[in-house]
């Protein structure tokens, strides 16, 4: 039996050491702390420690622990196949316990994945960790990008008191063909730190850089911290204190993330340049003025001080006076007048240089569905690429009139022309401010008499019918008809209207009236020349001889001869002279050569 002394040396009673041993039942624990969160490049090992720590007693000591390592699209890596597939079980670290390690080859890593590392202890007294911890952390080997929205490249502004942009870290939006979220697994990175984003700035006129705090005044660029708002991805902004930015200056706006959360640095440096224009532009219309046929472009001059740059030229159409006033034009889409309102529409196109920033602009007014016997005003204004306006005006720049349609008849000619049927097949005119005419043919009826005793008729195109009423055929347009032929290239614009000589009816006093179209509106201030009347008379005129009147006469009692000419009405005899032959019966016979005759004056 050892003594005392023995037990409390540990010995055994013949002096021998005692066995000695432990009574373990907690759990050890173990984590992983390798490698870092966000990596740009990928690791050749996992690490961590791992502790069998019980407070005041000696435990059995950790000795082996076991990782597992797995990716965002649910692959397993085996350690032993260097592959990724299904889960391979647990693997063994390569060399101690704590702290310690598991090599992994770097080709196992790729961009856009989170990785998940998993860890499990068990001790000498082979207690297993129960609740394993989970490590995880991305590679990110995608360079993130900032870029600048506002100022907007080659843009024009009146105040900059913030410059703002975007910056992006998504895997899926920084690698195409990938698009937001990302589809297997690939939808991870490292992000943006909140002060990543810098910005610089440079003025081009002497090519000094901002120095991040109140002047130009750098001979080479500092980039000053933005603040950004996001994670992955987000805005930026970067506040210019007043006046930093001055009027007419040109400056150039780079941005860049300096450093993801990986390590990863933008390398290409977008860049904007943009001009702080405070002053508006002007412009004035010159031109059409007076009275118009046809209307024409309407044309002016425009200009923005330097270093400012023209847009367009806004135009505000009124119409002041005529059918359908006072209106405004709309533009397009509608391209429609409506009541009198402030309508700023139309893109006068900027042309030509005059002098200085004097430019010359030209609005293509076809567009416009003028009224004709309409006056109009036309208010201009400029717009410049900074978005700044003339002043609106009070008053217009120039006033027009559009005459309204006028057409004219030139056969038949003026007065009460007469003619053979076969001798008019076509009626002929001309029109100004027309872009089509219509023909009326009035025939006067039995009584001959055009707008009395009730029976004039109307050519429909194709019968002539009773003017009581108007036909239904051709009511709704008065009986007008469209020419078969017009000519708007000429000037003025030359019409023609083929008749077919058969459907004149002989012995008929007929009236022609034209009527000038443009477009919509039909010609209003008749003044004459739209009115023709005329006789078709294919009947010949009668003749007889009054004196002579007796079988014998004596000599020196027949002085003078006589006799008359009629024609049916509406025919007349035209011809102031009428033709006679005298023949001696008795022997000698000396009759007159024909083409010889003498003549006489018809009363």
């Amino acid at each position: 039996t050892p003594s005392d002394g023995q037990l409390d040396a540990n010995l055994n009673a013949d002096g021998s050491a005692a066995r000695s041993f432990s009574y373990d039942n907690s759990a050890p624990t173990s984590r992983v702390t390798l490698p870092a969160p966000s990596l740009s490049a990928p690791p050749t090992s996992l690490g961590g420690t791992s502790d069998d720590a019980f407070p005041l007693l000696q435990p059995s000591g950790v000795n082996n622990v076991r990782i597992k390592l797995r990716r965002s699209n649910g692959d397993y890596w085996n350690f032993v196949g260097s592959s990724w597939g299904g889960d391979p079980g647990w693997s063994s670290q390569d060399s101690t316990v704590n702290p310690w390690s598991k090599g992994v080859p770097a080709g196992a890593f790729n961009d856009g994945y989170l990785y998940s590392v998993n860890s499990w202890a068990r001790d000498a007294a082979t207690n297993d960790e129960q609740a394993y911890s989970t490590y995880t952390f991305v590679v990110d080997r995608s360079t993130p990008v900032a870029q600048v929205s506002n100022p907007a490249h080659l843009s024009f502004l009146g105040t900059v008191t913030q410059i703002s942009g975007t910056a992006e870290d998504r895997y899926c939006a920084l690698n195409a063909p990938f698009t937001c979220p990302g589809a297997a697994g690939l939808d991870y990175e490292s992000g943006v730190a909140p002060s990543s984003v810098v910005v610089s700035l440079r003025r081009f006129s002497d090519e000094q850089y901002w120095n991040g705090n109140s002047a130009f005044d750098a001979a080479s660029p500092i980039w000053s911290t933005a603040t950004f708002v996001g994670y992955s991805s987000g805005v930026w902004t970067y506040a210019m204190p007043g006046g930093a930015l001055v009027d007419s200056s040109s400056y150039t706006v780079s941005a860049r993330v300096a450093r993801d959360r990986g390590g990863n640095v933008q390398t290409v440096v977008t860049t904007h340049t943009f001009t702080v224009d405070a002053q508006d532009p002007a412009a004035v219309s010159t031109g059409p003025t007076g009275v118009l046929n046809t209307m024409v472009p309407i044309s002016g001059t425009a200009r923005d001080p330097a270093a400012g740059e023209l847009d367009v030229v806004l135009l505000r159409i009124r119409q002041s006076g005529g059918p359908g006033s006072p209106a405004v034009w709309m533009g397009p889409p509608t391209n429609n007048w409506v009541a009198d309102g402030e309508v700023w529409t139309g893109t006068g196109t900027i042309g030509a240089l005059i002098t200085g920033t004097t430019y010359a602009w030209a609005f293509d007014s076809a567009a416009v569905a003028w009224r004709s016997n309409a006056s109009y005003q036309i208010f201009t204004r400029a717009r410049d690429k900074g978005s700044r306006h003339t002043v609106i005006p009070g008053a217009p720049d120039i006033t027009f009139t559009i005459s309204g349609p006028q057409s004219g008849i030139a056969t038949p000619g003026t007065g009460e022309p007469h003619f053979q049927s076969a001798n008019l097949g076509t009626i002929l005119g001309t029109a100004v401010n027309s872009s089509t005419v219509a023909l009326r043919l009035i025939q006067a009826g039995p009584d001959n008499t055009l707008g009395e005793g009730n029976d004039d008729l109307v050519w429909t195109g194709g019968a002539w019918v009773s003017t009581s009423p108007w036909p239904g055929s051709c009511a709704a347009a008065e009986c007008f008809i469209g020419v078969t032929s017009s000519n708007p290239a000429t000037t003025p614009m030359t019409w023609s209207h083929a008749f077919s000589v058969g459907n004149w009816v002989p012995g008929r006093r007929y009236k022609a009236e034209s009527k000038g179209f443009n477009g919509g509106d039909p010609e209003v201030d008749f003044t004459g020349g739209e009115t023709r009347n005329f006789v078709i008379d294919n009947a010949a005129p009668a003749v007889a001889v009054g004196v002579p009147d007796l079988s014998w006469h004596r000599a020196g009692q027949l002085g003078t001869l006589t006799g008359t000419a009629t024609d049916a009405t509406p025919g007349q005899v035209s011809n102031p002279t009428v033709k006679f032959r005298i023949v001696r019966l008795t022997s000698p016979a000396c009759p007159r050569e024909a083409g010889t005759s003498p003549s006489a004056t018809a009363n």
